[in-house]
């Protein structure tokens, strides 16, 4: 059966962002003791990581940063720790991909304590770094990663929520795993995802061209915008963009004719700017999507397609729901073209970069 790993996995998202929560409260995970943190990770563990360094930066007011693991491979003294005690973070489902492994020597060598956050009891990267948090309940099968990122995510909310003294925020995380079970279920994700699928964008060149796909937001939305177009082309083959909302003007919506789909992921805290952008997109021909927490009258309007995945707007609780609506797009998009996205073509569970002979 096609995508039998990933939809298991992408619906089993409440339980394991449970375990996750439960996991944080047996209080095993210390950060109060650096002034400083760089996280780390490739892929979807760099948009993780992204998410995780805006949390603390806007919640808990820490020095945060995050960046590839190529870059610090290729550039380490451009992270060299500027002060007191800091902690890198390397962020690896496998802890075996080769630039984790690289980056997390690099930083060590720099003077980082470091802290590795895996799925894998038996990850390399374990070796590499003297702190480990292992999410062992989550073993995905799927080559894409669905529900780990989600957890990765939540768990540094969890911790930003911690630093920051912030019960309120706590609350609304503790709360998410069943808002995931509310949005699974619910005919606003049905709709979106049907929308997703059926999009056949017919360009001015090719007929049977995919034609142009993006998903906008600003701040962690963007980051959201980011994850959710990999997912696309990860699971489904489609080339698909993601762009900082408002940029969008300036350029890529060039690209927009009859029949593209336009995705927003709301930032509700920025008021109705970026729902100015998704309307002129409408405008010009797009197909357009909104996902939000819950849609304000206006935002209703804005939009061909809402996708409200409910909860508390202007907060972090959004995101990790955010993160499963775009899976969930590209699920469906993968099963409509035919594709099984339990086996991405040219994609491994980890990626192994072998020296050269040369």
């Amino acid at each position: 059966m096609r995508a039998e790993n990933t939809r298991a996995e992408l619906e089993a998202s409440g339980d394991a962002w449970q375990r996750t929560i439960d996991f944080w409260e047996t209080g095993r995970v210390h950060l109060s003791a650096y002034d400083a943190f760089l996280f780390l990770g490739c892929g979807s563990s760099f948009h993780v990581s992204r998410l995780a360094a805006d949390a603390l930066r806007a919640t808990a007011k820490a020095a945060a940063a995050a960046a590839r693991c190529s870059d610090v491979m290729l550039s380490p003294e451009r992270f060299r720790p500027k002060g007191g005690p800091s902690l890198a973070v390397i962020v690896s489902r496998s802890g075996q991909t080769s630039e984790d492994l690289e980056a997390a020597k690099a930083v060590a060598a720099l003077g980082y304590d470091t802290l590795a956050l895996t799925c894998s009891e038996e990850g390399e990267v374990l070796r590499w770094c003297r702190q480990a948090v292992v999410l062992s309940f989550i073993r995905e099968k799927s080559l894409v990663a669905t529900s780990s990122v989600s957890s990765f995510a939540l768990l540094f909310f969890l911790m930003a929520a911690g630093l920051s003294k912030d019960e309120g925020l706590a609350r609304q995380l503790r709360n998410l795993p069943a808002r995931a079970a509310s949005f699974l279920s619910s005919p606003s994700r049905l709709e979106a995802e049907e929308f997703v699928a059926k999009n056949r964008t017919q360009s001015a060149e090719k007929e049977d061209s995919l034609g142009y796909m993006v998903f906008l937001g600003l701040d962690n939305c963007l980051t959201v915008a980011w994850e959710s177009a990999l997912k696309l082309k990860e699971m489904a083959l489609v080339p698909c963009d993601a762009q900082q909302a408002l940029e969008f003007r300036h350029g890529p919506k060039a690209l927009v004719e009859e029949g593209s789909l336009v995705g927003l992921f709301r930032a509700e805290e920025f008021g109705e700017a970026e729902l100015k952008v998704l309307e002129e997109a409408g405008g010009l021909g797009a197909d357009t999507l909104l996902i939000c927490a819950q849609p304000t009258p206006h935002a209703a309007r804005a939009a061909s397609v809402v996708c409200a995945v409910g909860g508390e707007a202007c907060s972090l609780a959004r995101i990790p729901l955010y993160l499963l609506a775009g899976q969930g797009f590209g699920l469906a998009k993968a099963l409509a073209r035919g594709i099984d996205p339990d086996q991405p073509r040219h994609l491994g569970y980890f990626v192994t970069v072998k020296e050269s002979s040369a």
